[in-house]
């Protein structure tokens, strides 16, 4: 993921529960510049952060990262991989 290809919502999570981004940092386990990197779309969060977050705001990770999808590039995608091991397995 890159840069913008997911809407986070941490922060507004943060500012209606009245959390500090230190006291949300303090209860998952990372830094204060952690959680403002995220929501700064920054720093792209771990799976566990991920997770951890959504267990301390009691939903489910995709109420509070919205993926923005994006059309696969067939370079990028699984042919690439297929092509690469046809021509090793000449």
């Amino acid at each position: 993921m890159t840069k913008k290809e997911y809407e986070c919502t941490i922060g507004d999570m943060r500012y209606d529960c009245g959390i500090s981004q230190q006291k949300l940092a303090d209860a998952i386990g990372v830094s204060r510049q952690t959680i403002s990197s995220i929501e700064q779309h920054v720093y792209e969060p771990t799976i566990t952060t991920a997770i951890k977050l959504a267990r301390y705001f009691n939903m489910p990770v995709e109420m509070l990262f919205e993926l923005h999808e994006q059309p696969p590039d067939k370079k990028d995608g699984a042919e690439k991989y297929v092509q690469q091991y046809e021509r090793e397995s000449r």
